[in-house]
């Protein structure tokens, strides 16, 4: 019997009391050497013509072995190129990594031997590439967003939904659809939550935007009221009295923050002012013994 090779990449089958004092060299070139090639080998196209790969066996692998790993194509026409590869139906690996580095646009073809429709590898692209029983498919592969892809990408598919994003905005995420995008409007402003969303609004800081607001007209003493702007404010108010003995108390949330009270003679004029910070939604009110309201003001 004579040595026989496997139907995919043509491996040497030695046979019992085959090879006397030359199975070093069967075994070294067409089990090992093939066995690199198809593990870890690479085959390059550095000539612009069309490729067809056959199963060696039983001689050294050349530029046309089927047996490489590895599919490198460097040659740089414009026309697109097909490299037909036996398919494992008929005797050949059932795998290839496929790498387009042409230094010009072209494009390149794997397919089966027909040829079968196969796959197209774009210019600077790579795949890999399987034996489905009938045709060459790619399994796996890089995408070139610039060339490969057209169209909006969808957020579902990774993208943002939106073909262009206005500079210097802030992104929002919007669930399944485009992103949302925040305007940074006035220097100064920051981005607010306003439980749901956020904003570009003024600084929450005291004073920041704010003004002061003679409120004296739509006040009252011992009357709550409620701080619903969106920012803390500052609270003034103001008694005098000519005479005798006079309080005066700033209430904030049940506490007490400010309070005093003066006594003077009959003859003396005397002032009094309670002052606080009111947080956003916080209850406030002011109370006043033997006195009334010389001035309300808050900066708001």
């Amino acid at each position: 019997m004579t040595t026989a090779y496997t139907s995919l990449l043509g491996l040497a089958l030695p046979v019992t009391g085959e090879l006397s004092g030359t199975w070093g060299d069967t075994v070294n070139n067409y089990i090992t050497g093939y066995l690199d090639a198809a593990v870890a080998g690479t085959n390059t196209f550095s000539t612009d013509a069309d490729v067809t790969l056959v199963k060696t066996t039983n001689a050294s692998l050349s530029g046309t072995s089927s047996q490489y790993a590895v599919l490198l194509w460097t040659a740089g026409g414009t026309a697109t190129r097909t490299i037909i590869a036996p398919s494992a139906s008929s005797g050949s690996r059932q795998f290839y990594i496929v790498i387009n580095k042409t230094s010009s646009t072209q494009s390149i073809k794997l397919c089966g031997t027909g040829p079968t429709t196969g796959v197209t590898i774009t210019a600077g692209n790579s795949a890999i590439c399987a034996w489905n029983g009938v045709d060459f498919i790619q399994i796996a592969g890089l995408v070139n967003l610039a060339t490969n892809v057209t169209g909006t990408l969808p957020v579902a598919n990774g993208g943002t939904g939106s073909a262009t994003l206005t500079a210097n905005n802030v992104l929002l995420g919007n669930g399944t659809s485009a992103l949302q995008a925040v305007a940074p409007s006035t220097s100064g402003n920051v981005l607010v939550s306003n439980g749901t969303t956020w904003a570009s609004s003024t600084a929450p800081s005291l004073g920041v935007g704010q003004t002061w607001q003679d409120m004296t007209a739509s006040r009252a003493l011992s009357t709550n009221y409620t701080n619903s702007t969106s920012r803390p404010i500052y609270v003034s108010v103001r008694s005098n009295r000519t005479g005798g003995g006079a309080g005066i108390a700033m209430i904030i949330d049940g506490f007490t923050v400010y309070s005093d009270y003066k006594l003077a003679p009959v003859t003396r004029s005397f002032e009094s002012t309670a002052v606080g910070i009111v947080p956003v939604s916080s209850v406030y009110s002011v109370t006043m013994d033997g006195v009334s309201i010389a001035g309300w003001f808050e900066l708001r």
